[in-house]
């Protein structure tokens, strides 16, 4: 099987680029962009649909192979759908 990166739709949360220590006072030291960027795309679109599938009366409900697997199911189509539309 072929070793293929999973598309995780990159960071959830935009962050800025280091532009210097001096640069308008605005950051003391490069610390800010280092070590992980945080919450992938996907990891907020599944966390959203698990809150949803877990809220609806009729849905699941406590489940949790069955709503982790929609949630997931539902990350996946929208980073699809995102991916798409970038094209």
């Amino acid at each position: 099987m072929a070793n293929k990166k999973f598309d995780d739709g990159g960071p959830a949360n935009a962050r800025l680029p280091y532009i210097g220590k001096d640069a308008l006072d605005i950051m003391v030291d490069d610390s800010f962009t280092a070590g992980h960027p945080g919450m992938s795309l996907w990891d907020y679109y599944a966390g959203q649909a698990m809150a949803g599938i877990i809220a609806h009366p009729e849905g699941p409900g406590g489940i949790v192979g069955e709503c982790t697997y929609q949630a997931a199911a539902y990350a996946d189509q929208m980073i699809r759908e995102k991916r798409e539309r970038e094209a």
